[in-house]
């Protein structure tokens, strides 16, 4: 019932909240003007996304030394 529903939503609730945890108590190997200089890349959204993407494979911890994010940002380039 109605109660049942109230504590899905929170559980889901604290699964996100850890996920945000997790994503900012990870330092970032690489950053944008790192990306920039690396690739010769302009400024932009596409930035973003790769930091992104990046973000996603340290957590998933795919990606764990800086030559591994260059190798990774470059298949992605």
């Amino acid at each position: 019932g109605h109660r049942t529903h109230l504590v899905q939503a929170g559980q889901r609730r604290i699964v996100d909240i850890e996920k945000q945890l997790r994503r900012t108590s990870v330092k970032p190997l690489m950053n944008g003007a790192e990306i920039m200089k690396r690739f010769v890349l302009q400024s932009g959204p596409f930035i973003g996304q790769l930091l992104d993407l990046l973000r996603e494979e340290q957590l998933q911890g795919r990606v764990r030394t800086k030559k591994q994010a260059r190798e990774f940002l470059k298949e992605k380039i």
